[in-house]
């Protein structure tokens, strides 16, 4: 539960402390709420649900990136990113997986008034799941991550 508050709190600070225009969107990964790619520094908040029969477990993700390139239609950019799942059947969340990424993505503005935009994300992403409440040790695991976004920045 710690790691969920502290992430919904990096996430809601960030939107504040670093004021301009907000985007909400959807993509391959679910719902997203960004903050516009006109400065340096970009910030994500993405909630991902995957639904089953059985279950509901929906992934809630933070990243920070930096713009290494900016231009009128388009931005280039690299990050970091952590989240951690939230499982409907336990009520809360699993403070024993978690995961990190390294996103490296293109943002395009079919537009000149920049309110659309058009995201690609590719990196990988290391999923951390503690086994000790099993016998065994901690476990990491590296698998590829990408997607695909669509955003209107009001």
């Amino acid at each position: 539960m710690k790691v969920s508050v502290n992430l919904c709190f990096l996430l809601l600070a960030s939107f504040f402390c670093y004021s301009q225009k907000l985007g909400l969107g959807f993509g391959t990964n679910g719902i997203n709420v960004k903050t516009a790619s006109f400065n340096k520094l970009r910030f994500i908040g993405r909630v991902s649900p995957t639904f089953s029969d059985d279950f509901t477990v929906v992934n809630c993700s933070v990243e920070i990136g930096r713009n290494f390139i900016v231009e009128e239609h388009a931005s280039l950019y690299a990050g970091l990113g952590a989240g951690t799942p939230f499982s409907e059947a336990s009520k809360i969340v699993d403070e024993d997986k978690w995961f990190l990424t390294i996103p490296i993505g293109l943002e395009i503005f079919p537009f000149s008034n920049r309110k659309i935009s058009f995201a690609a994300e590719a990196g990988p992403q290391f999923d951390y799941e503690n086994l000790n409440r099993y016998p065994g040790k901690p476990s990491w695991t590296i698998s590829p991550k990408g997607l695909i976004e669509f955003c209107y920045y009001f």
